[in-house]
Parts: structure tokens; C-alpha cells; sequence
């Protein structure tokens, strides 16, 4: 028997990860396995300007066997 791998891509974005996976789930089917937004995790340590709150940190749309998730402008926070 013949096993095949699984592709689980992660996708960058740069403030529009929402409106991307809004068009995928329309056009794949499925639903959102979770999402995170900066306001999320926001607390004393990790302050959150208010432009950044509602933008996606983290969003998973199963396809098929694979996932394709995102971590839109994730490392521009920190680096």
C-alpha cells in the first residue's frame, strides 16, 4: 500500500488574511478550524495598537486531508 504526505502551506499576509480566507472557504468549502485576532493576546506584555487589534494572528481552513493556515505579519511585531 502506497501512503502519500500531507501539504499543510502556511501563507503570510500583510492585513488582508481575512478577506483571503473568506475567498477560499468560498471557494473549498469548510469551515474555519480556529481564529485569532491580536486582541486575542493582548495583555500587558504583548500591547496590541487599536489598528491591529481585529487583524488575524491565526486561521485554519481545513482542505480535505490538509490544512492551510496563516500567520499574517506575524514576525513584523517582533522583528
Amino acid at each position: 500500500m502506497r501512503k502519500t504526505g500531507a501539504i499543510n502551506p502556511w501563507i503570510n499576509f500583510n492585513g488582508n488574511a481575512e478577506e483571503a480566507f473568506t475567498f477560499y472557504k468560498s471557494v473549498f468549502g469548510g469551515e474555519f478550524t480556529k481564529i485569532t485576532r491580536f486582541k486575542d493576546l493582548s495583555g500587558p506584555e504583548f500591547q496590541v495598537s487599536e489598528d491591529e487589534a481585529n487583524k488575524i494572528m491565526y486561521i485554519g481552513l481545513p482542505l480535505g486531508k490538509n490544512n492551510v493556515s496563516c500567520f499574517p505579519h506575524f514576525l513584523k511585531l517582533f522583528f
